[in-house]
């Protein structure tokens, strides 16, 4: 009887409560994922001005075609600048593989110091990723790119500056985040994982590893 009574109790669990558990876990992470999908909006337009970046490439317009891309404009304060970078250089961390990502850093080049500026922008991050595009603009061409990409945020001047811009393959500003705020840009990474499929235009790199190994 104790037997048939512990097969019982296996089998109730294999037809009932592992499929249950197996159901509510798939249920929760859809309905996060959903949550999160849900956060998407159109707040502006990506807009560009030709220009050479620090590294003297020319940068147009349709380099930024069909690719995601993390934007934001460097701030001047030293403290800040740093925290910045620091949060760059987390991302390209995360999404280095990834060809289709691009992360445009933008600096005021009116400052005395700017070249220190872009130095420091690439500095920050130990290696060549040939997707990290750091160039600068006037005050005014800045002013002018911000507008367009937040054009129906709602964020006034001192805000605009502050955020971090997620631009999807169309070129639309779809979320935006504080970069002073570190559960923000974990919610960036979260959301810009969400745009592609996991095989999607992923290098491999096995080879190279197990030469190395």
């Amino acid at each position: 009887m104790k037997k048939s009574g512990f097969r019982l109790l296996v089998v109730l669990l294999i037809l009932l409560i592992f499929p249950f558990i197996s159901w509510y876990y798939l249920r929760s992470g859809l309905d996060y994922r959903m949550d999160a999908i849900s956060e998407f909006e159109e707040f502006g337009q990506f807009s560009w001005i030709d220009s050479y970046d620090e590294r003297g490439r020319y940068i147009s317009a349709s380099r930024f075609d069909q690719k995601y891309i993390v934007a934001g404009v460097a701030p001047l304060d030293d403290e800040d600048l740093n925290l910045f970078s620091s949060r760059f250089v987390g991302i390209i961390e995360q999404f280095s593989s990834r060809d289709e990502v691009l992360y445009l850093n933008i600096f005021n080049r009116e400052v005395s110091n700017s070249s220190e500026f872009a130095n420091q922008l690439y500095d920050a991050y130990r290696g060549t990723n040939l997707n990290h595009i750091v160039v600068g603009f006037s005050n005014e061409e800045i002013d002018g790119l911000l507008n367009n990409w937040a054009a129906q945020s709602g964020l006034d001047e001192s805000q605009l500056r502050q955020k971090l811009y997620l631009i999807d393959e169309n070129g639309t500003v779809i979320q935006y985040y504080n970069f002073y705020e570190e559960d923000r840009i974990g919610r960036l990474i979260e959301h810009l994982s969400m745009q592609f499929t996991a095989s999607q235009n992923r290098r491999d790199y096995s080879d190279a590893i197990r030469k190395r190994l």
